[in-house]
């Protein structure tokens, strides 16, 4: 499920910590606007798995007779004697996709971590936890990603090291305090984590059908108008949440536009001072809420 965050407080803390000298606060947010990032891309795949819900809903609707299929509880239109899909990406890829944002997660929190007053028990504690997923990250997981996204085995398994070299890089810098080395090691292998989801993302995107909205809107509006029998309703009100949801574009350009902004953050940790810093993290929690509240449009009302 994806992560609900409060932006206007994230944005407050920001505004309030730009007048300091010292980076430290500013990285206390990039963790929370990272979590907002993984909540952005998180929602652009329920919304991709809505839009084929509402296309399977709307052909239930518009059927003159339904059966109910062997499991006796899959209900499906007259004559199809298999389950609708329910969902533009599968589960075991969610899961992948999952596995890639869960140590981008890590991270950030690492960096909040490294970044307040954290007490030495808590930073054994995320040492500890970042050591295991360093060591532990099966790079089999990805597999559902093959020819899905990462097409060939040397960008999975180049994703997978960046992975592992992540949790490896926070380790060393929970040890040594050091905010800025830790941002500037860590560059390299987000750009590759980023630039494999965003090959991911644009994949699903290519797997909804081209004319899924046409289809959609035009088969609600045929069962709104038949009046031989009449929808009732309860029956309009879920047409029209449906056709109102399928008018509206979806691409990932807003959940890439996220995990770009996290890049380019953790740049500017690395390499420039407090004000710019804080204005790129402030940029990615912004992109971060835009890409998150355009994805849960799509959610069912």
């Amino acid at each position: 499920m994806p992560i609900k965050f409060g932006l206007a407080a994230l944005l407050a803390a920001l505004l309030l910590s730009a007048c300091t000298s010292n980076v430290q606060p500013a990285v206390t947010q990039f963790g929370s606007a990272i979590v907002a990032a993984q909540s952005a891309e998180s929602a652009f795949i329920s919304a991709l798995n809505q839009k084929q819900l509402d296309q399977d809903s709307v052909r239930i609707l518009t059927s003159a007779k339904v059966t109910i299929l062997a499991d006796k509880s899959t209900v499906v239109p007259f004559g199809i004697n298999k389950a609708l899909a329910t969902s533009v990406v599968p589960q075991d890829a969610v899961d992948a996709i999952n596995s890639l944002l869960k140590p981008v997660q890590a991270y950030g929190q690492a960096m909040q971590a490294l970044s307040g007053d954290t007490a030495a028990a808590t930073l054994d504690t995320n040492v500890d936890n970042l050591s295991k997923q360093a060591s532990t990250f099966d790079t089999s997981v990805l597999t559902p990603l093959g020819a899905k996204g990462l097409p060939t085995a040397a960008e999975i398994n180049g994703v997978a090291t960046a992975v592992k070299d992540i949790g490896n890089i926070i380790v060393a810098a929970l040890i040594s305090k050091d905010v800025k080395a830790a941002a500037t090691n860590a560059q390299p292998d987000l750009k590759k984590i980023v630039a494999g989801l965003e090959l991911i993302n644009s994949y699903w995107s290519g797997q909804l059908p081209n004319d899924v909205s046409e289809v959609t809107i035009s088969a609600a509006v045929v069962r709104w108008n038949n009046s031989t029998n009449p929808p009732s309703y309860e029956e309009k009100v879920a047409l029209k949440g449906i056709w109102e949801k399928a008018a509206v574009p979806l691409t990932a350009d807003g959940a890439n536009k996220a995990l770009d902004a996290i890049v380019t953050a953790n740049a500017a940790i690395a390499n420039s001072g407090p004000v710019a810093a804080k204005a790129q993290i402030q940029a990615l929690a912004q992109a971060a809420s835009d890409a998150y509240s355009s994805y849960k449009a799509f959610a069912p009302k």
